[in-house]
This record gives C-alpha cells, sequence and structure tokens, in this order.
C-alpha cells in the first residue's frame, strides 16, 4: 500500500488513549510516522491471538500425532511379541507331542520285554514219603494267593490255586530229579485252578517217597 502501512508490518503497538497513536515504521528505506486507529489496533490484536491459538492447536496435534504414533508402534511390537509366543507355545506342544510319542513307544517297548517274563514265580523244594501230602519249603513265591499240595493217588500229588492263577497256556512247571529210583516226573493236567504232579519207577510205574527236595518251579507268563 503506497504511503500507507499494511497491519502485518507493524512492529509494536499500544492501546491508544485518544483513538489513535502515532507508531514509526520503515518504508524503502526511510523511516515514516503512522497511525493506527484503535479499532485496528484491537484486529491486530485478535488476530495475534488467533495466531497463537492456532499455532498452539498444530503444536497440540503435532504432539498427539507423535504420541498416536508411539502408541502405533508399541501396539504393533505387542502384536509380534504375541505372535512369537504364539509360535512358542506351538513349538512346544509339538516338543511335547513328540515327547509323549517317543513315551509311548518306550512303554509299548518295555510292555514287550515284561511280556517275556513271567508275571509270577513259584520256587520250592518238595518232600513226599508214604501216602503223605507233600511238605514245602518255599524259596520263592509271587502268586498273590495260596498254592496248596495234596496227596491224590499212587504217585500222583495236585497243588491247587486259591485265586485260579494257573493261566491256560501261559502256565510252565519243572520238578527235578533227586532221587536215583525215580524214573520220571511229570507235570499233568495243567487247570485254571490245580495241576498235577506224578513220579514214575524206572518201570514206569507210579511210586510214592521219589521226591526228596526236589525242586519244582512254577512259572506264569
Amino acid at each position: 500500500m503506497a504511503g500507507g502501512v499494511e497491519i502485518p508490518d507493524l512492529t509494536s503497538a499500544t492501546t491508544p488513549l485518544d483513538g489513535s497513536e502515532i507508531i514509526v515504521v520503515e518504508q524503502g528505506g526511510v523511516t515514516k510516522k503512522s497511525t493506527i486507529s484503535a479499532s485496528q489496533q484491537i484486529a491486530l490484536d485478535a488476530a495475534n491471538a488467533a495466531q497463537t491459538t492456532a499455532n498452539s492447536a498444530v503444536s497440540d496435534a503435532a504432539t498427539a500425532q507423535t504420541t498416536a504414533n508411539t502408541a502405533q508402534t508399541t501396539a504393533n511390537t505387542a502384536v509380534t511379541n504375541a505372535a512369537t509366543a504364539q509360535s512358542t507355545a506351538t513349538t512346544a506342544l509339538n516338543n511335547a507331542a513328540t515327547a509323549q510319542s517317543t513315551a509311548n513307544a518306550a512303554q509299548t517297548a518295555a510292555n514287550t520285554a515284561l511280556s517275556r517274563f513271567p508275571t509270577k514265580i513259584y520256587v520250592a523244594l518238595i518232600r513226599q514219603t508214604g501216602t503223605n501230602a507233600p511238605t514245602i519249603t518255599i524259596l520263592q513265591n509271587t502268586f498273590s494267593g495260596a498254592l496248596t499240595w495234596t496227596y491224590t493217588g499212587v504217585g500222583i500229588y495236585t497243588v491247587t490255586s486259591a485265586s485260579n492263577e494257573f493261566t491256560s497256556t501261559r502256565t510252565a512247571a519243572t520238578c527235578s530229579i533227586t532221587n536215583y529210583f525215580a524214573q520220571n516226573i511229570f507235570v499233568l493236567n495243567v487247570l485254571p485252578t490245580s495241576m498235577e504232579l506224578q513220579t514214575l519207577n524206572t518201570s514206569g510205574a507210579g511210586v510214592n517217597g521219589m521226591l526228596t527236595d526236589s525242586v519244582v518251579e512254577i512259572r506264569v507268563y
């Protein structure tokens, strides 16, 4: 504006008492004096205040944006950590499943190995005279129920299981020969509840008194 002054170019102003004031401005290298009315001063103050408010709002918006960016970064990190934790958990579950499978296989192998060994063992010294029932000295017994020996007939002695523990096709029994005159000792008629032990002389006939601390062994597999 030629010969005048623009409001934004004013370097300072004070509220006039008489409705106007004289201010010094520099224009084209020449220092001049100009006046500004009270209404112009009020407008200038209002513009400055509005600019200050706008600047503050921009600053607050920038701060809010920074806070939002930080929150987003934190959220992204949390999501990444959650994904990592999920992956770790999945890996742990897979490892646990593999370990369980290995343990199951080991248990199966152990069960197979154990099945080759007897679950019940009875070892005793057996002695018999006349028509008496055999007398027994037990060396080992893992049967749960009692095993009872009786005299059944000449050269025939029956052992009875109170708990039906002589499992069919899974029971084996042996008895040693300790008497020179005994030709054979047979284990006959293995039943769930009983089995028979028979002694024969050299002629093949049943005979008593041939068991003199012979070792009898019964195994259930």
